[in-house]
């Protein structure tokens, strides 16, 4: 008897333990890092890399500006690119105006 509950007590804190360990991992993974809106533009260059400039939403950093060069290479599917580049993002700031 006594050794039942021994294995009980070591069954309930294994199962606490994969529970508290395992809850947060899937919940964490389950969300994007970071949600990116908007729109703008990209000036493809053949043999290079292609200008781009963004502007949007973003759910870390808010308002943003993006601006960088991308190089467009062949995907592994007919059609599909593999962009190869990196970005620089600027939060947008409110401009205010004085009255006077």
């Amino acid at each position: 008897m006594k050794h039942l509950k021994t294995f009980c007590k070591l069954l309930l804190i294994i199962i606490a333990f994969v529970m508290a360990i395992g809850i947060p991992i899937e919940s964490a993974m389950a969300r994007p890092v970071v949600n990116l809106t908007g729109a703008g533009s990209l000036e493809y260059l053949t043999g290079g890399s292609s200008p781009f400039v963004l502007r949007g939403n973003s759910s870390h950093f808010g308002r943003y500006n993006s601006y960088g060069e991308v190089e467009l290479l062949p995907g592994a599917e007919g059609g599909l690119l593999k962009a190869k580049g990196s970005p620089s993002f600027r939060p947008r700031m409110a401009i205010c105006s004085s009255g006077s």
